[in-house]
């Protein structure tokens, strides 16, 4: 099978890609072979190939690796203990991580062996370029939005949520996301895409060329920040804040006190799952004793940058440290939830997913369609920073077909 091979980290997609023959895996008892019709291209397959994360990353895969994450195809062969699949049967989803394999094998390949836990059935109602546009974005809103954040789907209704940088493809489908949830969503863009983020259902929409946000937006309930960095300190004050009792405020210490006693204890046999259980720890005492006032959320964290610049373990005691301290300063002044958030496979939130396409509730953003050959081109677009939605990669056209019309928004 053909597959895009990261052969090198480095910032020039042709110097780090290769397209190349490898062998077509063969499924475990507890997965499928599925031959991939099409796969997305996200910023942070970008990223990794420059560089990225390179020290948790090759932890579970050296390279040579193969990049992608969302896929939607056909499945050709199932293992002995599938019983949900068959033979044919059309499904989409995302190759995890967080499985060594995975993040050796991802899905910018031909074919890609998954459990089942990481597909469902794709929709009828859509194309598989326009299924494979959504996984990884869908499961980035929901793990930050509902897993981590503490809060339901049905909490959302009325609720008003700020999403910074809204044209790109996190921000496209959130924005559909959270309509779907009945909440009321102001977020940002630039001039050329007012009219696009009007048409996916935003209900304010700011161009920051002309118009300063932080002078307009106040009270929100949530932020979801997909800009991150100097970012944050500009966004913090849109949302809603209170002042805590004194009491609470001796239990939320009493709590960051057991998690920097946690951290004290790390030592060299620790992984990265082991840090990030400390920060899991303080969010769910705290669950205990307050309600926020509202809520601060970003993919854009500071644990990558840590660890790449000063190595597995004290990048990750740094990264813990500095957000309990991010923490526990915004709960004890504002009130607010404050959290990094990464994606995570999650079957309810990929049904869930399946479930908005197949109503119409969320609509695929598909800006370009490349073929695998062409992959050090769709990374220069989209290093670009200029991408509205997704790109995708579709096995069987290539950039001269008329027929590209038909998949591209």
């Amino acid at each position: 099978m053909q597959v895009v091979m990261l052969k090198k980290y480095d910032t020039d997609p042709v110097k780090a890609l290769d397209l190349v023959q490898y062998a077509v895996p063969e499924p475990n008892k507890d997965e499928v072979l599925v031959e991939v019709y099409a796969a997305s291209l996200n910023p942070i397959d970008a990223r990794i190939r420059a560089g990225y994360g390179k020290t948790i990353f090759s932890l579970k895969a050296p390279l040579p690796i193969i990049l992608g994450r969302d896929f939607s195809g056909v499945i050709v062969k199932v293992g002995e203990d599938v019983q949900e699949y068959k033979k044919g049967d059309s499904v989409f989803g995302v190759v995890s991580p967080f499985r060594a394999l995975g993040m050796k094998q991802g899905s910018h390949a031909e074919f890609v062996c998954i459990p089942t836990s990481e597909i469902t059935n794709k929709p009828t109602n859509v194309t598989h370029v326009q299924a494979a546009s959504f996984p990884y974005v869908a499961l980035t809103t929901y793990h930050a939005l509902i897993t981590q954040s503490g809060m339901r789907c049905e909490d959302y209704a009325g609720k008003q949520v700020f999403v910074s940088a809204g044209a790109g493809g996190v921000g496209s489908y959130a924005i559909q996301f959270l309509k779907a949830l009945n909440a009321y969503v102001v977020t940002t863009c630039s001039e050329a895409n007012v009219d696009y983020l009007n048409r996916l259902g935003a209900d304010e929409v700011i161009n920051y060329e002309k118009e300063d946000y932080s002078k307009r937006v106040r009270n929100c309930d949530i932020a979801y920040d997909l800009l991150g960095k100097s970012h944050t300190d500009s966004i913090l004050p849109l949302l809603k804040s209170v002042s805590l009792y004194k009491a609470i405020e001796l239990q939320i210490e009493a709590v960051l006190t057991s998690c920097l006693e946690m951290l004290a204890g790390a030592d060299e046999t620790w992984d990265v799952s082991k840090y990030k259980n400390i920060l899991k720890y303080f969010d769910l005492e705290l669950l205990k004793i307050f309600s926020y006032s509202s809520r601060y959320i970003s993919i854009v964290g500071p644990m990558m940058p840590f660890t790449d610049s000063k190595g597995l373990h004290v990048g990750m005691r740094q990264f813990v440290s500095n957000t309990l301290e991010r923490k526990f300063y915004q709960i004890k002044e504002h009130g607010r939830y404050f959290n990094y958030s990464f994606f995570e496979p999650n079957i309810t939130g990929l049904k869930l997913l399946a479930e908005h396409i197949r109503t119409d509730k969320v609509k695929s953003c598909v800006f370009q369609v490349f073929s695998l050959a062409q992959a050090a081109e769709a990374h220069k677009s989209i290093d670009s920073g200029h991408t509205r939605g997704k790109i995708v990669f579709y096995m069987n056209v290539n950039n001269n077909d008329s027929t590209l019309k038909n998949y591209v928004n």
